[in-house]
């Protein structure tokens, strides 16, 4: 995800980082959250625009609209349903998301 104002947690997809892996979470790490379930922290400060998680997702054949664990992957229809790498699995949603995954 790129940074939106205020940063937090982010994920992106696509970006191309300096390691050749494709899989990069150094700037943050999953642990146990206030609510019971594990969440994704940054380990490190982050600033608007950055790219802070590199990972790759796996279409999934099934029904996103009844499994509430996958991201949308697809523009139109039909849909395509994906499940990704890292901590993206991990991010919170929000009416006013500070981050976006590409």
């Amino acid at each position: 995800r790129k940074a939106k104002s205020p940063p937090r947690f982010h994920h992106s997809t696509t970006a191309v980082m300096a390691d050749s892996s494709s899989v990069n979470m150094d700037k943050v790490y999953c642990k146990p959250d206030a609510w019971g379930g594990m969440g994704a922290f940054a380990r490190v400060p982050i600033v608007a625009g950055e790219v802070i998680e590199k990972g790759i997702v796996r279409v999934l054949p099934l029904d996103g609209n009844e499994c509430p664990f996958v991201f949308t992957w697809s523009e139109g229809e039909p849909r395509q349903w994906a499940s990704g790498s890292g901590a993206s699995v991990f991010y919170n949603m929000a009416e006013d998301p500070n981050t976006d995954m590409k």
